[in-house]
């Protein structure tokens, strides 16, 4: 069983409207799934070393259905993103599903690294 820890950085809606942004289907199950998988490895990276023992699984007791289903939809929604965005292009080929799950975690986890840093320097900086 794993469970979600709560974490203040790990926001789903943020995640689920990011990718909405860049091109999933808003109301679609694999938007959900991708969203939900990309919140799973940002707030528990340890936990979520491997794609179909433990983050399939987890999201597809999460929303009642089988593993092969999650990965399938998950990999649609990943497909129809590249497809949609010119930025994308011009890549050789699409990520696989977990190396973008992967990537899409580590972007925010930098981003609050750098946003908390850059905060730490003002506070220094007022002292």
């Amino acid at each position: 069983m794993i469970l979600v820890y709560y974490d203040k950085n790990c926001k789903f809606d943020e995640i689920y409207t990011g990718l909405c942004c860049m091109g999933a289907a808003i109301n679609g199950i694999g938007t959900f799934q991708t969203a939900y998988a990309i919140y799973l490895v940002r707030c528990q990276p340890k936990d979520m070393k491997f794609a179909t023992k433990q983050l399939y699984p987890a999201i597809a007791k999460y929303c009642g259905t089988n593993w092969m289903a999650v990965e399938r939809n998950i990999r649609y929604t990943i497909t129809s993103i590249w497809k949609h965005n010119l930025w994308l292009a011009n890549t050789i080929q699409r990520p696989k599903t977990m190396q973008f799950i992967m990537a899409a975690a580590r972007i925010r986890l930098r981003s609050d690294a750098y946003m908390q840093q850059e905060e730490e320097e003002k506070m220094d900086f007022e002292r």
